[in-house]
């Protein structure tokens, strides 16, 4: 199915996960984020958590399902403390942001991350966004799992328009 607008096809991935365990979209990567978030924002809407399919480029393919027990409890327990924050404009260059990701993951000069949240502002911050996520799901070491992520729409201060927080975790 094809949608015009992200809203639509929110609401779509929304009535599929009712019925379905896994929900498939192909699109653009901004449309993908912003498809996310615009779930997230639907009221009554279950939590959910995403995946890129890193072996499908153009479009961007990403499986959609309901967020585990497991993985909301870890993330409540996550104080501020334990969530590094990477904010993301459209002058990031989204390759770049994927290996410093996977720095963080892995604690290279630092200690390791567990969840990441990127804060994207301006145009072009979530295309540069999905390129880092993809990047670093491709590149992560296999023991420290698998790259998972959810959006919402965030209204950051001192900034006019409505931009996006896109919560990044490992499964291991």
């Amino acid at each position: 199915r094809r949608y015009q607008k992200a809203e639509d096809a929110a609401y779509w991935v929304l009535e599929q996960l009712r019925k379905e365990e896994v929900v498939e979209i192909d699109s653009s990567m901004p449309y993908i984020l912003e498809t996310l978030a615009y779930a997230a924002a639907a009221p009554g809407a279950p939590p959910i958590a995403a995946q890129f399919d890193i072996h499908v480029e153009d479009p961007c393919r990403v499986r959609i399902r309901r967020a585990s027990e497991g993985e909301l409890e870890a993330r409540r327990e996550a104080g501020t403390e334990d969530v590094r924050v990477v904010q993301v404009s459209g002058r990031t260059a989204g390759s770049s942001l994927g290996r410093s990701l996977e720095a963080r993951f892995v604690g290279e000069g630092e200690r390791a991350w567990r969840h990441l949240e990127l804060q994207l502002t301006g145009k072009g911050a979530a295309k540069e966004a999905a390129i880092g996520l993809k990047t670093v799901q491709r590149f992560l070491p296999k023991e420290l799992g698998q790259v998972t992520f959810n959006v919402i729409f965030h209204r950051f201060e001192g900034y006019e328009k409505e931009g996006m927080k896109v919560s990044v975790w490992t499964t291991a």
